[in-house]
């Protein structure tokens, strides 16, 4: 009888107690961390950090006064348009972490943390579908979720190498070089927030991936979707917002994320732009994108 007329018989063999999802999380991640990833962090999508990077070494070790009289706002996206870091050039010489809010979404809104996951993440579920490896995780001890959240961790540590990684690490420059310990004493709230809001961030670009390579199988059309996608949303709120009315850059993806994380930095959020679109946005999308794949994924038989 030929092999693929016997089916996929159910597993019995010994069975590994260990986390299949960050089994299958690393799996997906070792084979794309490859040269040009690297190349393409250093020599472009990190050059917003290394800006902030610099700054905060001529301003805390050298001495230049930079940033110096700057005021420090509790609303965000209100007269900073034109002042990118502004609020972590404040922050930096008032002890005061709500600033770094501010890199977060200026990282977020330069389209990195989703080119770079359109790009070496763009075959993840496509490559799966196309060699039928589905079948075969499935035959086996893993469960649709397991095989999701796994995949879900692998796209989303691509964007954290460009969120939260970058942005812990100015904190800690900023911790090293400030003089005594009341800069430690007033943030050191600030990694957990860090890591809570990029959480965010990394969620929503982690969903159109996993999106796009569900529904396609070419890894270029996938990327180049997932990129068209991301600016179409982008473009479309900022031409609503700036010429109909301002409660339309809730689509904007930065917009829209930046408000629903602003309070993890004690900030609020601008009487122009409405929350609740803000929450659509935000974690309405999102979800929309992983009950789409979760169908995709559960449409996969398996016949033992």
């Amino acid at each position: 009888m030929p092999i693929f007329a016997q089916g996929y018989r159910a597993y019995t063999g010994p069975v590994n107690r260990g986390s299949r999802a960050l089994a299958i999380a690393w799996e997906s991640i070792r084979p794309r961390m490859r040269w040009w990833v690297w190349l393409l962090l250093f020599g472009f999508l990190w050059m917003p950090h290394l800006i902030f990077g610099g700054m905060t070494y001529m301003v805390l070790f050298m001495g230049i006064k930079m940033g110096k009289g700057l005021p420090m706002p509790d609303v965000v996206f209100e007269g900073m348009r034109s002042q990118p870091g502004a609020m972590y050039l404040a922050g930096m010489m008032t002890n005061d972490g709500r600033g770094f809010w501010d890199i977060l979404n200026i990282a977020f809104s330069a389209t990195g943390p989703i080119v770079l996951p359109a790009i070496a993440c763009a075959g993840i579920l496509a490559a799966d579908r196309n060699t039928h490896a589905l079948q075969i995780y499935f035959a086996r001890p893993v469960s649709r979720m397991d095989y999701l959240f796994g995949k879900l961790l692998a796209v989303a540590a691509f964007s954290s190498l460009l969120l939260a990684i970058p942005t812990l690490a100015l904190w800690a420059e900023c911790s090293a070089l400030q003089p005594g310990v009341d800069w430690l004493k007033a943030t050191w709230w600030v990694p957990f927030s860090i890591v809570g809001a990029s959480l965010v961030y990394t969620v929503w670009a982690a969903g159109l991936v996993l999106l796009a390579s569900s529904l396609m199988s070419r890894p270029v059309l996938i990327g180049a979707v997932v990129i068209f996608v991301y600016l179409f949303m982008l473009g479309f709120g900022e031409v609503l917002g700036r010429a109909v009315d301002k409660s339309w850059f809730a689509i904007v993806p930065h917009y829209a994320i930046g408000a629903v994380t602003a309070p993890l930095f004690g900030l609020r959020t601008p009487d122009w732009l409405p929350m609740h679109y803000c929450v659509l946005t935000a974690f309405g999308f999102p979800a929309l994108c992983f009950l789409i794949v979760i169908r995709r994924i559960r449409a996969v038989e398996v016949v033992t």
